[in-house]
């Protein structure tokens, strides 16, 4: 299968998917390394303060913020 285009250039791959999971991975081995240095509560704010950051930007990058289950519903 020819993967040029139009103008006789190849084709970037597509490394999405590799980069979802070696996020992930990294992740992983992060949260690994605060919980052995300061403690499972450590870990547990790294991942609440994660978890909001996350929730931010995708409320910044959709055009309609997703309604949470927590948040209340005017």
């Amino acid at each position: 299968m020819d993967r040029n285009n139009k103008n006789g250039m190849r084709e970037a791959p597509n490394y999405i998917n590799a980069s979802i999971v070696m996020f992930g991975f990294n992740l992983v081995w992060v949260l690994i390394a605060i919980w052995a240095t300061f403690g499972f509560l450590a870990v547990i704010a790294t991942a609440f303060v994660l978890n909001a950051l996350i929730t931010i930007l995708r409320d910044r990058l959709t055009l309609e913020p997703q309604p949470l289950s927590r948040r209340r519903r005017e």
